[in-house]
């Protein structure tokens, strides 16, 4: 994962306390999130896309080849979108892996 971006629609029903990417060596990356939700909500949901990076951001194909990828997710409560998380990572195939 190289960046994160989170990012509320609506401050007075949900914040965002922890919102990183962490390196913890080279090739490992952790994710924090911290957030409260500050009214009841009982109809929740999320969508999420995956996006390729080739001339803009395009719709992920459905075999992952090598590339930059962005992973974007409403979460949505009440039938209302509410915030939205960005991940952004690199992926590179690795086809000696496999016999």
């Amino acid at each position: 994962m190289t960046n994160l971006v989170c990012e509320t629609y609506n401050k007075s029903w949900f914040l965002f306390n922890t919102c990183r990417l962490r390196a913890i060596s080279r090739n490992k990356t952790c994710l924090y999130l911290n957030a409260t939700v500050l009214h009841p909500a009982y109809n929740i949901h999320a969508r999420a896309e995956v996006y390729q990076k080739a001339n803009g951001w395009t719709s992920l194909p459905h075999a992952i080849p090598t590339g930059d990828y962005l992973l974007g997710i409403t979460w949505i409560f009440d039938n209302r979108p509410q915030f939205a998380t960005k991940v952004y990572f690199a992926f590179k195939e690795d086809l000696k892996a496999n016999p």
